[in-house]
This record gives structure tokens, C-alpha cells and sequence, in this order.
């Protein structure tokens, strides 16, 4: 805290730069963002992790921005503070994938993540034992696998320092293979729940992981993955790491609301193995021992001390906001960025990790509560998209402003065109001047509907002479049918582009809204497309004839998927409204639509299942899915979610649905449910 020495005032419109010396991080990344920011003469400074706390934090004013390297590896203690310093406005730019996805805590002078610092303590917790494998039979575990047709070495082995331990040998895995005890007796169990399950393990050369599973008598199963090195190394899993696992949990989801954690009093058997991991990896040639399993109270240890105590927050936290990437050609900016973060190149790290989609503030008067701008995107070599790299938010009135990239690589930020594209981004948000939102009104409309187009910035300073624009032209056509400005704060367009059935059916129309400098210098920039259009009746009809589908005398099978928009992924519980209503003006993004229906139809997929809520009938937004799904040849199997409660059937909301959105003449949707996964 040596700069902070003596400081009285707060200081203004600075950078602030994590060097993190921490085990694992690299303090050359922030050393590179120091130097490149104070090259373009930004007012920086250096913070170690230990300035990472409320007072430092309270010290940095909202108009200044603090940079996290390595952001994963942070001390846990400065989660609440960090948390604190965020939701009161605080602005930052997180580098290195998720927080506190590896966090640490100091020990004796040493920082120590979360399995070294179990690990100390091990030796030192009271043990009652659970299973003394001198005398298991393994002839009495049972194997549970979906490879039952490969090898795998389960035996009892002396072992020189560890004595009797189980040893399995697994030649390769399709989804898991594990191996079961016979049931715990009783007495082998504490009366009392404990803290912690403790044990010996260590791994084979190739093995980096191994899973313990823990049964319960009411059939719930607990599970936990640990990190494994070659030598023998003590092991404390809190009882509260052990997450739900199994087909139980879907079916029986009760049995795990029981307690809400696993009760290591009610265990019935024990397990391990290996659990395939999502992304593929480390599949085969596993081995690994194990002994010494026993039950622990916390006695002096606190297990809330790695309780992160940090709010979700979307591209921050937690880590299951991001996803592994893979078939990665490219790294580039996103659409409309180029001309504001720098075109790279930029370097393709060995392990690449991308942010789920957002919606983006595309249209006029969405309602929208926050802004989400996609800044770098990681695509195939043949140029598909696979993932969101780097992205910015804020709320309204430039509230709440953070920015993250989701790559972990360190070699990815030493690059001096990721060094640039981060100082270019933080001098972008220390200015705050922001489109909040721009375009058209709807995305698809029917002729005889008015359209409206509009934009809105968002400015810091408002003596600041900026233009906004509002360009329209038929897609491919250089000449404008409209280009609206202005220079008037607030910067606000609205116009009335009359009757639809003015344009041109089924022709596309690019709407551009600009914001720009007084000399011209692009500052943000927002497009989308909008059409006319008409249900087309040109396409043959689906019939149904003693239970089987026809088109045009011809049998059809329908061959797809209940459809929700990848946007929706990986939701935190208070997004739940924008996840299931969808199609609210709030929720729809086209860009993503379109996506995700152009993979559908690559699949040789024809028909997708959705539903609706009479609440979005006026955000006009399922028309425009239903001509997508026309011109990727898609029929729609149409789900009613709100027209069948306690077998009360609503007909004046099904005539709406019907009738508003012309699904009456509507060729592509083949059949209405109006009682959705109903349960009596």
C-alpha cells in the first residue's frame, strides 16, 4: 500500500494495475500495462495484491478504473471488498478469465491456494476412520462403468509408506467408470455430521484428477473431483464441496433438498474413479492409490474461510459464466469494434475460453436495463463463430461499468496487440461516451405496420461535442433512404418511417447508428437488419393422416430440438425472467437468432419447438424467429404456455396468439401445443 501512504483525497481519472506476484499469476502482465498506459500518458499505478482491500478501494474515484491481472488468482479475503467497490460504481477491466476461480489465502507467510492450504491442516484434524483396506475383499465392491467392455485394475497393494491401499489401474473411460465399496457398517460412521472427508491419494504420471463419490442411505450421491500429483500428499475435502451428482438428481431432486448438503452421518457407500470431464479431456490412461479415508470435525479450522463472498456478476463471476473453446482458427473484434480496440492480429493461446452470448443492445425502445457489447470473438478456421472473448457492460447512466476476457493463457496478454486492445479499452471507458441503444423498433414487420427507428447515447461529459447519426439504406445499396443527426444533449434520435409496405418485401434494410466526434472520429457504432415480410404460401402445408405427418402426399418426420437461444446459458437465478420469456423486447437478440438457427439447419435438423407468452405478443419478436425459420426451411412445432391453468383453457388468449402473428396463414408452424409439459 506504499502509494496509498499519507493520501487524504481521492484520487481522479487514474489507472490502477494489479502487478500480481502470487503463486501461479505473473506480474510481467501488469508491468506491460503500466508501461503501454503511461506511454500514452495515462496517470497509472501499481497495486499488490495485498492493496486488494476496502480501504484502497474507497480511495479510487468512479470516474478511474482499476485492472486486474491473473484475476482468477486473488486473494479470498479481498472478494467482499472487490464486491463492495464494484456494486458502488467502481469501473474494471478483468484479465485472465473468470475471479476468484483459483483463490488464495496467506499461511505462515506464504500464500497458499485452497488445496495446499487443506493440505496443512490434514495431518493436524482429528480422524475417525471409515475403511481400513487391509481389510476390504474387493470382491465384495461392485464396478460401476459406461466402458464395461475395457479392462480396468482394481486391487489392494502395499504400498511402503502408506501401508494397505486401494489402486486403480483405468485404461480409457467413456463417460465414467468408478468403483463401488459394499455397504459402511454403522460403526464405522460418527454420530455427529463432520466437516471434513480427509484421505491419502496420489496419481500416475498421466493423471491429473480422480473423483470421490459419497452415497447416501436415501440413495443421494456426492461428489467431489481433486487434483492429483505423483507423490503421496494428504487430502481434506470440506463436506460442503461435495456437489450432487447422478440420475438422482433429476428424477428425485428432493432427496438432495433433505439436508441440502451431503450428511457424512447417513454415508451408505463410498466411490472412486474417474468422471469424464465435459471438454473431453484426460479420457485415458489413468491410475491412481488411495488410503486412509477417514471423517473429521473442523476442529480449529474454519471451512467458511474459502466462502467467496462475492454477488454474480456477468463476465466476472462465477466461473461458469465462461466455456472451453475449441477448432479455434482466430481471434478478431467483434462486429462494428474494429475501428475502436485495433485489429490485431492476435495471438491463438494453446487453451481458450469464451463468454456465453448476450443479448446486445440492438433495436429502439428494448426496454433493456443494461448494455452488453462483445469486443473480441474467437471464430474457426473457416471463420464459424465459437465464443465471445472479450466483452463490455454497463447499466444506465454508464452505472455499474465492467469489462472481462475470459482467456486464462498468461502468453495471450504479454502480446503487445492484447497489451494495446486493453489500454485502447480502458481509455474508452475512463471517457464514457456510449450508444445505449439504437435501431429499428421491430426486427421482421407485416406491411401495413408503422415503423419507428431511434437511438440514444449515454455521455459522461456532456460539454463534450459529439454528433449522434442514425443512417437506413437497403442492405448492399450505398445510397441512404434516411440520415438523421444529431449534436443536442441529450443525444436522442426518433423518426417515423411510416407504413412498412413502403419498403420492399423480403429485401433486408441496414440501420447504423454512429456516435462520433465534432472531427469525425468514430467514438461507438451500433447496426442491425429489419425486413418486410409475409408468410409465405408458397410453402406446402404439414398434414397429419392416422398418426403420421404429410407434405404435399409425402410422409415428413420431423427431426429437431426444443429451442431456447444460446443467450439464455448460464443464467444466474435473478436473469430467470430473460431466460424464459425470451422473446420479450428485453431478452431477443437476432444476431444470436440467426446463429443459432443456421447451426440447427447445418445439422440437417427441420423443426424447432418453442414457446410463447401472451406478455410478448407486442415486442413483435416471434415474427421475426417464424420468418428465420422460413428461410432456413425450419417448421415450428408451437407450444401456448400460459393458456392452460388448472384445465381452465383460455381460447381469447390462444385467438391472440393466433391471430396477432397471423399464424393462421403461417405455413411453417405444423402443430400447437396448448397444455406444455402440463403436470396434474
Amino acid at each position: 500500500m506504499a502509494i496509498f501512504a499519507g493520501m487524504s483525497t481521492a484520487l481522479k481519472a487514474d489507472i490502477f494495475v494489479l502487478e500480481n506476484d502470487l503463486p501461479q499469476a505473473h506480474a510481467a502482465i501488469g508491468k506491460a500495462v503500466i508501461a503501454a498506459c503511461r506511454t500514452d500518458g495515462l496517470k497509472t499505478h501499481s497495486l499488490s495484491p495485498t492493496d486488494l482491500n476496502k480501504e484502497v478501494f474507497g480511495k479510487i474515484q468512479k470516474d478511474s478504473l482499476l485492472i486486474l491481472t491473473d484475476c482468477g488468482i486473488l486473494p479470498i479475503e479481498s472478494a467482499k471488498a472487490l464486491d463492495g467497490y464494484i456494486s458502488g460504481g467502481g469501473r474494471l477491466i478483468s484479465l485472465g478469465g473468470t475471479l476468484f476461480s483459483a483463490p488464495v489465502t496467506a499461511y505462515n507467510g506464504k500464500w497458499l491456494a485452497k488445496e495446499e492450504y487443506l493440505r496443512k491442516h490434514a495431518e493436524s484434524l482429528d480422524r475417525h476412520f471409515v475403511m481400513d483396506f487391509s481389510k476390504e475383499d474387493l470382491n465384495d465392491w461392485t464396478r460401476s462403468t459406461t466402458t464395461a467392455d475395457r479392462r480396468v485394475i482394481s486391487e489392494i497393494t502395499e504400498d511402503s509408506s502408506k501401508g494397505s491401499c486401494l489402486h486403480m489401474s483405468i485404461g480409457s473411460i467413456r463417460d465414467y467408470e468408478l468403483i463401488f465399496s459394499p455397504i459402511v457398517p454403522e460403526g464405522n460412521l460418527q454420530k455427529q455430521d463432520a466437516d471434513f472427508v480427509i484421505f491419502w491419494a496420489k496419481g500416475g504420471a498421466k493423471t491429473l484428477r480422480m473423483s470421490v463419490i459419497l452415497e447416501e442411505l436415501n440413495g443421494s450421491s456426492w461428489a467431489s473431483e481433486i487434483p492429483l500429483t505423483t507423490e503421496w500428499i494428504p487430502y481434506a475435502i470440506a463436506v460442503k464441496d461435495f456437489k450432487p451428482r447422478g440420475p438422482a438428481l433429476l428424477q428425485h431432486a428432493e432427496l438432495y433438498e433433505e439436508d441440502g448438503f451431503l450428511n457424512t452421518s447417513k454415508i451408505r457407500r463410498l466411490a472412486f474413479g474417474q468422471i469424464r470431464r465435459p471438454d473431453s479431456s484426460d479420457f485415458s490412461n489413468h491410475e491412481f492409490w488411495i488410503s486412509e479415508i477417514g471423517l473429521s470435525p473442523a476442529n480449529h479450522y474454519d471451512p467458511k474461510i474459502w466462502d467467496i463472498d462475492f454477488k454474480s456478476k456477468e463476465l466476472l463471476y462465477p466461473d461458469y459464466l465462461s466455456y472451453p473453446c475449441s477448432d479455434v482458427g482466430k481471434i478478431t473484434a467483434s462486429r462494428n469494434q474494429e475501428p475502436l480496440i485495433g485489429k490485431g492480429p492476435f495471438c491463438i493461446p494453446d487453451k481458450i475460453r469464451a463468454f456465453h452470448p448476450r443479448t446486445k443492445s440492438l433495436g429502439w425502445k428494448k426496454d433493456r436495463t443494461s448494455r452488453w457489447i462483445p469486443l473480441l470473438e474467437a471464430l474457426s478456421p473457416t471463420g464459424q463463430f465459437r465464443g465471445t472473448i472479450a466483452a463490455l457492460r454497463f447499466d444506465q447512466n454508464l452505472e455499474h461499468m465492467w469489462a472481462g476476457l475470459a482467456i486464462e493463457d498468461a502468453q495471450f496478454y504479454l502480446h503487445e496487440n492484447t497489451i494495446r486492445f486493453v489500454v485502447n479499452l480502458a481509455q474508452r471507458m475512463l471517457k464514457g461516451n456510449f450508444i445505449w441503444e439504437g435501431g429499428s423498433s421491430q426486427f421482421t414487420y407485416f406491411p401495413e405496420q408503422d415503423i419507428r427507428v431511434g437511438a440514444r447515447a449515454m455521455v459522461q461529459n456532456p460539454k463534450q461535442k459529439l454528433q449522434l447519426k442514425l443512417t437506413l439504406s437497403r442492405q448492399g445499396d450505398p445510397q441512404e433512404i434516411l440520415n438523421e443527426s444529431t449534436e443536442t444533449f441529450p443525444l436522442r434520435l426518433d423518426h417515423s418511417l411510416g407504413k412498412a409496405g413502403s419498403f420492399q418485401e423480403n429485401e433486408p434494410y441496414r440501420i447504423r447508428v454512429s456516435l462520433v466526434t465534432a472531427e469525425g472520429v468514430l467514438v461507438d457504432q451500433i447496426e442491425h437488419d429489419f425486413e418486410i415480410w409475409k408468410p409465405s404460401q408458397e410453402l406446402g402445408w404439414i398434414t397429419a393422416k392416422n398418426g403420421e405427418f404429410y407434405l404435399e402426399g409425402n410422409l415428413w418426420h420431423p427431426f429437431g430440438v426444443n429451442y431456447m437461444p444460446s443467450s439464455g446459458t448460464s443464467r444466474s437465478p435473478e436473469d430467470n425472467h430473460a431466460f424464459i420469456h425470451w422473446f420479450s423486447s428485453r431478452a431477443y437478440d437476432p444476431d444470436v437468432i440467426e446463429r443459432d438457427l443456421s447451426h440447427i439447419a447445418d445439422l440437417g435438423m427441420n423443426t424447432v419447438g418453442v414457446f410463447l407468452y401472451n406478455e410478448s405478443i407486442s415486442s413483435w419478436n416471434f415474427i421475426d424467429f417464424l420468418r428465420r425459420c422460413e428461410t432456413h426451411n425450419l417448421r415450428v412445432d408451437f407450444s401456448f404456455r400460459d393458456v392452460m391453468t388448472r384445465l381452465d383453457f383460455q381460447p381469447a388468449k390462444v385467438k391472440e396468439l393466433i391471430k396477432k402473428n397471423r399464424l393462421d396463414i403461417n405455413r411453417t408452424v405444423f402443430s400447437y401445443d396448448i397444455a406444455w409439459e402440463y403436470r396434474f
